[in-house]
């Protein structure tokens, strides 16, 4: 098992549970992610996509990960904007560029 995860499958899973809040999300997930290919997890908001996602990257129960295997996150809601702040003087808080910069970038963003 071990050649065949190095060489065609840095990541593979067998006999994945995942459970969360008291709800089954997985039960018996077996599955490969074959070398230099891209996946998609698609499914409902709720579905438990990102816990899959958590549970490989912790490399949990049932997750075989080849030592050359490392992830990079990116957090989709990171950037949220918690008050009444303008998303102006949000982006100025975050930045060294300048504010006539920023507004220009923004702008064409839509």
């Amino acid at each position: 098992k071990s050649l065949e995860l190095h060489s065609r499958y840095p990541i593979m899973g067998q006999n994945v549970q995942l459970e969360r809040s008291g709800r089954t999300l997985l039960v018996n997930g077996d599955f490969q992610f074959s070398l230099g290919k891209k996946i998609a997890i698609v499914g409902e908001n709720g579905s438990g996509k990102t816990t899959l996602l958590e549970h490989i990257r912790k490399q949990g129960e049932g997750i075989l990960l080849s030592p050359k295997v490392s992830f990079q996150v990116y957090q989709q809601k990171g950037y949220q904007m918690t008050s009444e702040e303008s998303i102006i003087r949000f982006v100025m808080r975050q930045t060294e560029f300048s504010e006539s910069l920023v507004r220009s970038l923004l702008n064409h963003l839509g």
